[in-house]
C-alpha cells in the first residue's frame, strides 16, 4: 500500500496533459490549474529540457510532457522551425528580418538557418491556402451555376 500511496502523491506533484483528438484542443494539468488550450489560440510550441511551453495569444503555460504524445495532434499548419519547436502558420503574418511575426504582434527570432527554412515553408503554406481558396471559390460558383439552371 505504500508504493499506492507514493504513486498518488506523485501523480498530484506531476503535470499532465489530457488530449482530445476529436476537438484541436490540449487539456493541461498542472499543479495549480486545469486549462483547455485551443489549438487555434496556440502560436508556439516549444519543447526544452523536459517542459512544454505553449505560447498562446493571451499567455503562457508551461507543464511536463515529452513532445512526442503532443505531435500528433499538430495539423499541417504547424511548422518545426527548430528542433522541438513548431509554429502556428495559421496565426504568423509575416516572416522578414529573421523573426516571425504573428497576428497579435508578438516577434519569435530565429537563427539565420531556421529563419530561411520557416520563410521557404511559410511562403508554400500561404501559397498552398490561398490555391485552396481559389478551389473553394471555383466551387462554390460551379454549385451556384448548377443549382440556377
Amino acid at each position: 500500500m505504500a508504493c499506492l500511496g507514493d504513486f498518488q502523491r506523485r501523480i498530484r506533484f506531476l503535470s499532465l496533459v489530457l488530449y482530445d483528438f476529436m476537438n484541436s484542443f490540449i487539456m493541461v494539468k498542472t499543479r495549480y490549474e486545469s486549462t483547455r488550450v485551443d489549438l487555434n489560440d496556440v502560436l508556439i510550441i516549444e519543447r526544452r529540457l523536459r517542459k512544454i511551453f505553449l505560447v498562446t495569444t493571451e499567455r503562457l503555460f508551461s507543464f511536463y510532457e515529452k513532445i512526442v504524445f503532443i505531435e500528433p495532434l499538430l495539423g499541417d499548419n504547424f511548422y518545426e522551425v527548430i528542433d522541438g519547436c513548431f509554429v502556428n502558420f495559421d496565426r504568423t503574418l509575416s516572416a522578414k528580418e529573421g523573426k516571425l511575426r504573428f497576428d497579435n504582434g508578438y516577434e519569435f527570432p530565429l537563427s539565420e538557418r531556421s529563419f530561411a527554412k520557416a520563410k521557404k515553408h511559410h511562403y508554400a503554406y500561404l501559397r498552398l491556402r490561398q490555391l485552396r481558396n481559389i478551389k473553394n471559390e471555383q466551387l462554390k460558383i460551379d454549385l451556384e451555376a448548377a443549382i440556377s439552371t
